[in-house]
C-alpha cells in the first residue's frame, strides 16, 4: 500500500514539474505574436489615376489588426499590358511613393512584411507620359527613336521576323536612352549605339549575322546584335541570339568601340545570355562580346581593362555557343598580336588555380634549385595574371604559356630527403 502511495506521489511531482516549466517557458516567450490579417491600399485624396508626365503619387498601406506585431509592407508594382505581368510604366519606393514613366495600367501590391502571406492592391490608370512610349511594332519603335523628347521605350512585342531578305532590320541611337522590354517583346534585327548613357534591358534580340557565299563573307550592320560606339553603355537581362544557325558566316552579340577612349569596366554588361556563333572567316571569328580599337578604317581609342576585368564581364554573363566568349582586338598590334585577350574563361580560372596552388606549398620542403625555378615561373604568372595593360598586352598565348610553365615548375619540385 505503500508502495502505492509512493508511486501516486512521484507521478504527481512530475505533473507538477511539467506544469511549472510550461509556466515558466509561456512567460519567457510572452503572449503569441499577432500576424496581419489584412492590408489595404489607398492613394492621397482617393486617387486613381496619374494624368502629369513623371507625375507622383502617395498611397499608404492599411494594416489589420491594429495590434500586429509588425505592420511593415513591401511595395511592388505590377504593370498590365495586354494581360501579361511586365514592369516599366511605373516605379514605387519604399515609403509608397509611385512615380509614373509611361501610358499604361499598374497595380501597386503592398506586401505584409511579417510572412503572413497577405497584401493588398490598387488599380492606377496613367496618361499623358511625353517622356516615355510603349511600342509594339516597327514604326512605333522607329517613331520614338526619331522623337527627341522619349527617354525611355518599353518594347511590347515581336519586331521583324527570321527572314533573312526582309525580316531584320538596324535601329539606331543616337542619344541618352533607355530601350525595356516586356515579357514576349523580341526584336529580330540589330541596335547600334551611338550615345552615352543608353540602356537596353530585358530584351530578347536576334540579330541576321552576315552569311558567307561562296568564298565571301559581306561586312553589314547585320553582324551584330548590340554595336556600341560610346564611352559607355548598360546592357541588363538581354536574350541575344544569331540567326545564321549552323550556317558559315560571322555573327558578334555586342561590339564595343569608343570614340574617346574609355575603360571596360565604364561599359555595365550584367545578366545577359548570348547564343553564338561557332564560325570563324578569314582573319575574323565570331565573338560573343568583342572590344576594339586602333582600327585603320572603323577607328576606336584604348579601352583599358585587367584580367578581372574580363573575368568580371565573364562571370555576370552567360556565353553559349560563341567561337570566342569574349575578345578584345587591338589593330596598332603586328599580326598575329593584335588580340590583348581572347581566352577562354577557363584558362585564366586554370592560370588562377595554378597559381594559389603555388603559393599554398612551403619552401622549406623542397630543395633550392627546383624551389628557385618555381619561385621565376610564379612571379611570372602573377605578373600576367595582374596586369594585361603592359607595353605589348597579355596575349591569349602568354595566358596559356604562363600557366604551362607553373604547372611544370609545382610537378619538378623535388622534396628534400
Amino acid at each position: 500500500m505503500k508502495k502505492k502511495y509512493l508511486y501516486i506521489s512521484i507521478l504527481i511531482v512530475i505533473l507538477v514539474t511539467a506544469l511549472m516549466v510550461g509556466c515558466e517557458g509561456a512567460l519567457l516567450d510572452g503572449p503569441p505574436e499577432v500576424a496581419v490579417r489584412d492590408v489595404s491600399v489607398k492613394a492621397a485624396g482617393n486617387a486613381s489615376t496619374i494624368a502629369t508626365d513623371g507625375g507622383t503619387l502617395a498611397l499608404s498601406a492599411e494594416v489589420t489588426p491594429a495590434d500586429a506585431d509588425n505592420k511593415a509592407v513591401t511595395w511592388s508594382v505590377l504593370t498590365i499590358l495586354d494581360g501579361k505581368g511586365d514592369t516599366g510604366l511605373a516605379v514605387i519606393d519604399n515609403t509608397g511613393i509611385v512615380t509614373a514613366e509611361a501610358d499604361g495600367t499598374v497595380t501597386v501590391v503592398a506586401t505584409a512584411k511579417d510572412g503572413s502571406g497577405k497584401f493588398g492592391e490598387l488599380e492606377l490608370t496613367i496618361s499623358n507620359q511625353a517622356s516615355a512610349k510603349v511600342v509594339s511594332d516597327d514604326s512605333g519603335l522607329t517613331n520614338a527613336l526619331l522623337d527627341t523628347d522619349v527617354t525611355k521605350i518599353i518594347l511590347d512585342g515581336t519586331l521583324g521576323s527570321a527572314d533573312r531578305n526582309t525580316g531584320y532590320a538596324i535601329y539606331t541611337i543616337d542619344r541618352a536612352l533607355t530601350i525595356q522590354g516586356t515579357a514576349d517583346a523580341k526584336v529580330y534585327g540589330s541596335f547600334r549605339v551611338e550615345a552615352d548613357d543608353v540602356t537596353i534591358k530585358d530584351m530578347a534580340i536576334q540579330n541576321a549575322g552576315d552569311l558567307t557565299v561562296g568564298s565571301s563573307t559581306p561586312s553589314t550592320g547585320h553582324r551584330t546584335g548590340i554595336y556600341i560606339v560610346a564611352n559607355n553603355v548598360t546592357l541588363m537581362n538581354n536574350k541575344i541570339t544569331n540567326g545564321l544557325g549552323t550556317e558559315e558566316g560571322l555573327s558578334n552579340a555586342i561590339q564595343i568601340r569608343s570614340p574617346d577612349g574609355s575603360t571596360l569596366s565604364s561599359y555595365v554588361i550584367s545578366g545577359n545570355e548570348i547564343t553564338g556563333h561557332v564560325q570563324s572567316v578569314s582573319e575574323w571569328t565570331s565573338t560573343g562580346l568583342l572590344v576594339i580599337q586602333n582600327h585603320s578604317s572603323i577607328t576606336g581609342k584604348p579601352i583599358a581593362a585587367s584580367l578581372p576585368d574580363y573575368q568580371d564581364v565573364l562571370n555576370r554573363n552567360t556565353l553559349t555557343g560563341n567561337a570566342f566568349d569574349l575578345a578584345h582586338m587591338d589593330y596598332s598590334k603586328s599580326n598575329g598580336t593584335i588580340y590583348l585577350f581572347s581566352s577562354p574563361l577557363e584558362k585564366i580560372t586554370e592560370l588562377d588555380d595554378a597559381i594559389a596552388a603555388a603559393k599554398a606549398l612551403v619552401e622549406s620542403d623542397y630543395t633550392p634549385e627546383t624551389w628557385n625555378t618555381l619561385a621565376v615561373k610564379l612571379a611570372a604568372a602573377e605578373d600576367v595574371s595582374a596586369n594585361v595593360a603592359t607595353a605589348d598586352g597579355t596575349y591569349q598565348p602568354v595566358i596559356i604559356n604562363a600557366t604551362t610553365a607553373l604547372q611544370a615548375a609545382i610537378a619538378d619540385l623535388e622534396v628534400k630527403v
